[in-house]
């Protein structure tokens, strides 16, 4: 199963969201700014390369794991995500159910 990222879709989804980051988005590059607070999962230690062609869901279900609960943003640049087996939703975060 081929995860496909519509960019435009994408840009809209995330637009408020980057407006409180500061720095202007670039989105001729497909990027939000450099923040703790977005998690690009195509930069270390994710490294999913969403190339449609590699599996990724090692990778997505990593940033997923590490991430939930922790008021930051995953952020899947343009690309078609190769997923192997079904994502999930961590249970606990935090410490919480």
């Amino acid at each position: 199963m081929k995860l496909t990222v519509p960019f435009p879709r994408l840009a809209r989804a995330v637009w408020l969201f980057a407006l409180f980051l500061g720095p202007t988005v670039s989105w001729a590059e497909g990027r939000l700014p450099e923040s703790p607070m977005v998690v690009d999962v195509t930069r270390p230690p994710y490294s999913a390369k969403g190339d449609g062609v590699t599996d990724d869901t090692e990778a997505l279900q990593r940033a997923l794991n590490e991430n939930v609960g922790r008021h930051r943003a995953v952020f899947l640049p343009k690309g078609s995500y190769l997923v192997s087996r079904t994502l999930t939703w961590p249970k606990r975060w935090n410490g919480r159910d």
